[in-house]
């Protein structure tokens, strides 16, 4: 009901009780959107195919040869010494068995080689890297 009147208002409508005049509102105009700028992302048109049982067993190798350097490096036994996955993927770069446009496809490879062969991923203190290695490593938490 339209309590002014007393007469019920149709479905849909409302009482203007409640709105206020015009006169009283303030206008409130909102400042332009600033223009926007848009970097280029270079990428390549064409996918690569990546030969995965390649990329894996190369990955796997270069894993156990640097395993093996750091050990004949430190008293420490093989199981025990962690290898970097960015010093995984320079050597391979290096070596031209890896492309920076195949780091996904290494990681990928690098997660099914941790499955096959028991293997253990750690993420560094400031997770730009990961550790692979035989046995898993006391976290921070844990120590």
């Amino acid at each position: 009901y339209d309590q002014a009147d007393d007469i019920p208002l149709p479905f849909g409508f409302e009482s203007d009780e409640d709105i206020q005049s015009r006169d009283n509102l303030e206008i409130i105009v909102e400042s332009p959107e600033p223009e926007r700028y848009y970097e280029k992302i270079e990428y390549t048109k064409r996918t690569q195919q990546v030969n995965v049982k390649k990329l894996k067993y190369n990955i796997i190798e270069e894993f156990k040869r640097l395993q093996s350097n750091l050990t004949a490096k430190t008293t420490v036994a093989m199981n025990d010494n962690p290898v970097e996955f960015v010093q995984l993927c320079e050597c391979l770069l290096l070596k031209n068995s890896l492309n920076l446009t195949e780091i996904p496809s290494a990681f990928y490879c690098m997660l099914f080689n941790c499955n096959e062969h028991k293997l253990y991923l750690q993420n560094t203190a400031n997770c730009d890297n990961l550790l692979i290695t035989n046995q898993p490593l006391l976290s921070t938490r844990q120590q």
